[in-house]
């Protein structure tokens, strides 16, 4: 290739740097020299499917993003398992932890985030763990095979992650306890009568669930002192000094609390951080010449942990990138839009279904239920327009509902949008 093209050089090989890869072979495929920089050693794989590829439902080949020569077809250099350490934005150029240095013309940062990790004593004991990486999967795959699932496993955490990685591990027929802060499962998505049914379901598959307690310390093996025996736990409505916390006995405990978007690296470099990265509508950081996308940006304070929004990001920034116009006086007419996405996914057998934010204060909803198959929806108006959904069991019907809280359209017959047909006006 000619060295006269632009060299731009990408921070993270995950789903967000792969996507835009994909899409500037698609867009501008001669246009850039094109180095990858990722701190795993594995290439670009899809984290979505990490817990079936845990529990063994899918191969590594099908894991991966990539054919293993995808990369050098394109012509774009891969550097993995090293990472990024340093910017140097007056001379463009990244240093690595190998000491290995990279100079670039345009800098594109998708350095994801990591787990949040509780602050409670015993929080570095092994057996407790993330699920975020092939590598993290893979150990506690080990884990659970060298210690035969003889004392069980916590899964720390009851919204979307946790419950897919307990449920990977109950398919693996694992003793699986899942242990929830709030006071109902996936409180983010649902109200408390979905959530209470969820919960019911999973523990009818066998799956132990434990709401509304707080993890107050990781408990160390008395003959083994480095390793976990169990965790110690605390009712959150608890009172009083003489609360005996409760002791559930564990060999590992699986962390699934949230994430924290990754800004070491920009943040050491000057650039405009907040909770995360902070971009415009066009992927442009505060420095020239310097992007990010993915889950370690924020654009107008919203944050991101879902790939819908991530592969807009990607295809935005590609848009802008192919056409030469990421100059700040030269915006491309493509640039992001929020919009509002339904979570949409199977727990024990079960599918559930949540979009939009549930109003806080109390507003009109509307709440219909087959007890016999264990259906449930409700349906929140605000302003005589849908606000939020929620489902469980059936969900047909309900793949309107995100168009409609975007476009805020009046909504005439409500009962007849809950039990799926077209109700706006």
């Amino acid at each position: 290739m000619s060295r006269s093209r632009p060299h731009l050089l990408i921070v993270g090989n995950g789903m967000a740097g792969n996507r835009l890869l994909t899409q500037l072979q698609s867009l501008a495929p001669e246009n850039f020299r094109i180095t990858v920089i990722g701190q795993e050693k594995a290439a670009a794989y899809n984290r979505i499917l990490l817990t079936p590829w845990l529990n063994g439902e899918i191969s590594t080949e099908e894991l991966r993003l990539q054919n293993s020569d995808w990369y050098a077809r394109q012509e774009i250099t891969l550097h993995l398992g090293d990472a990024a350490l340093a910017i140097d934005v007056a001379h463009k150029t990244l240093r690595c932890e190998s000491g290995k240095e990279f100079s670039w013309d345009l800098l594109v940062l998708a350095t994801g985030s990591h787990a949040l990790i509780p602050p409670v004593p015993g929080y570095n004991l092994k057996g407790v763990m993330c699920l975020r990486t092939r590598d993290d999967a893979a150990l506690l795959r080990q884990r659970c095979t060298d210690n035969d699932g003889a004392s069980g496993i916590a899964v720390v955490g009851g919204g979307v992650l946790g419950l897919e990685a307990a449920c990977a591990l109950h398919a693996m027929g694992l003793p699986v306890t899942i242990i929830h802060r709030d006071a109902w499962l996936m409180n983010r998505q649902l109200d408390q009568e979905a959530g209470e049914q969820l919960a019911d379901t999973i523990r009818a598959r066998g799956i132990k669930v434990h709401t509304g307690v707080n993890c107050t310390k990781f408990i160390a093996d008395k003959n083994s002192p480095g390793l976990l025996a169990g965790i110690e736990l605390v009712p959150l409505d608890a009172t009083g000094a003489d609360v005996s916390p409760q002791q559930l006995n564990c060999h590992t405990a699986v962390l699934a609390i949230g994430i924290k978007p990754e800004i070491t690296l920009a943040k050491t470099a000057g650039l405009n951080c907040e909770r995360a990265i902070v971009v415009d509508n066009w992927m442009r950081t505060s420095v020239e010449n310097i992007f990010a996308l993915g889950e370690c940006c924020q654009i107008n304070q919203e944050m991101f942990g879902l790939v819908a929004p991530v592969y807009q990001q990607a295809d935005v920034l590609a848009s802008l990138l192919a056409d030469g116009k990421w100059q700040r006086a030269m915006p491309a007419r493509l640039q992001y839009q929020p919009k509002t996405l339904a979570t949409r996914l199977k727990v024990a057998g079960l599918d559930v279904y949540s979009v939009g934010l549930i109003p806080e204060q109390s507003s009109r909803s509307l709440i219909w239920r087959d007890s016999t198959q264990g259906h449930y929806r409700r349906l929140w108006l605000k302003d005589n327009q849908i606000a939020a959904a929620v489902a469980l069991g059936d969900i047909d019907g309900l793949r309107e509902y995100a168009g409609l809280i975007d476009q805020q359209q009046p909504c005439t017959d409500p009962v007849s949008l809950l039990l799926g047909g077209g109700a706006a006006a």
